[in-house]
């Protein structure tokens, strides 16, 4: 079966259940988009398929200042071209962007959440805003259950799964391998991930639904994920089977400004918090003036209660950044206190310090 949406909220029966379907593009002055189709929430073996057929309208500069998504000007080379400048741009590309991924969620009746993000664009003769076609890490899915935790990753066939006009069904033995990969990805590395299972920046965020809260689902936000709950389990399926780890969260007090909101594990300890306060030149090398600005480079904390660059690094959040450096550099100092991040009721594997 196949079911019929657009940007809009909207609702398919699946099996007799109700599932909540949306999709964006990722541009937040984005026009109506055409109609797609998408496959049910919970893998199930039989056939359907996702068609990802609407892009991000290409913005101009003067836009940025409205946008929290892509601005850029059209790549001059054909395959896997990245944009020259960014306001914000993908941490997966180390803050290089381009126009045309995708991101489509859906929620299933056991409240699992799904992510399906098309990225990599490759421009086929039919423009990069409206090519189905995705190299490299091009499709890649995340299904999770905030109350069990329960998480799996999907990760394409790198360089040949790569069709974004037809996407098999996952439980779909004899197709699924047209776009999924058959062997373990290295998609979960214990650091993107590490500490749970969506990652948010302003480029992802930049997908809205018709309320203007992010597509991609975001503690504090939607109601299923809580903020400031560091006891939410989160364990990967099979990780022992696929070796995947969770790494520890850093529990000290001196990070409290930040574990208030979020765990502080992984990439979130690391780069992403370097990238999300105004720092890292790998980053911020491919970010714009205007991103640079410290209102826009700065947007963790997002509440900074009068605090200014001038007294940033005096702050609780610019204090907390130095622990999380000195804790990263030299994980055994006794004062960074390190903790597993809560299972649930399924085993992690074990991670030493």
């Amino acid at each position: 079966m196949q079911v019929e949406l657009s940007t809009s909220l909207a609702y398919a029966w699946d099996q007799g259940t109700k599932a909540e379907r949306t999709l964006s593009k990722l541009n937040a002055n984005s026009r109506p988009a055409t109609r797609a189709s998408l496959v049910t929430a919970a893998p199930t073996p039989r056939s359907t398929r996702i068609a990802c057929r609407t892009r991000p309208a290409r913005r101009t500069p003067r836009a940025a200042a409205q946008a929290t998504a892509v601005r850029s000007t059209r790549p001059t080379s054909r395959a896997r071209s990245s944009t020259a400048k960014a306001d914000h741009g993908m941490f997966l590309a180390t803050g290089k962007t381009q126009p045309g991924p995708m991101v489509v969620t859906a929620k299933n009746d056991k409240g699992s959440h799904w992510l399906l993000l098309c990225r990599k664009v490759a421009d086929d003769d039919n423009g990069m805003t409206k090519t189905k076609t995705f190299t490299d890490m091009a499709m890649a899915m995340i299904g999770t259950n905030p109350k069990t935790g329960r998480t799996c990753f999907f990760q394409n066939s790198i360089g040949s799964g790569k069709d974004g006009s037809k996407v098999p069904h996952l439980g779909d033995v004899e197709k699924s391998t047209a776009v999924w990969s058959s062997n373990v990805q290295n998609y979960y590395s214990g650091t993107c991930h590490g500490e749970s299972a969506f990652v948010h920046s302003p480029w992802i965020d930049g997908a809205k639904r018709g309320n203007g809260k992010p597509i991609v689902p975001k503690a504090g936000e939607h109601p299923d994920f809580l903020i400031s709950d560091l006891s939410a389990p989160y364990n990967i399926v099979a990780a022992d089977k696929l070796g995947f780890s969770i790494p520890k969260q850093l529990v000290s007090d001196e990070v409290g400004a930040c574990n208030n909101c979020h765990r502080l594990a992984g990439g979130t300890l690391k780069n992403f918090a370097n990238w999300s306060t105004g720092t890292g030149e790998e980053y911020f090398s491919n970010i714009t003036d205007f991103g640079k600005k410290f209102e826009n480079s700065h947007w963790m904390a997002p509440r900074k209660d009068g605090i200014t660059e001038a007294t940033w690094d005096a702050s609780k959040y610019g204090q907390a950044l130095k622990f999380m450096e000195k804790c990263n550099n030299n994980s055994a100092d006794p004062t960074c206190l390190w903790a597993d991040v809560p299972p649930g009721n399924f085993n992690n594997p074990k991670v030493e310090r």
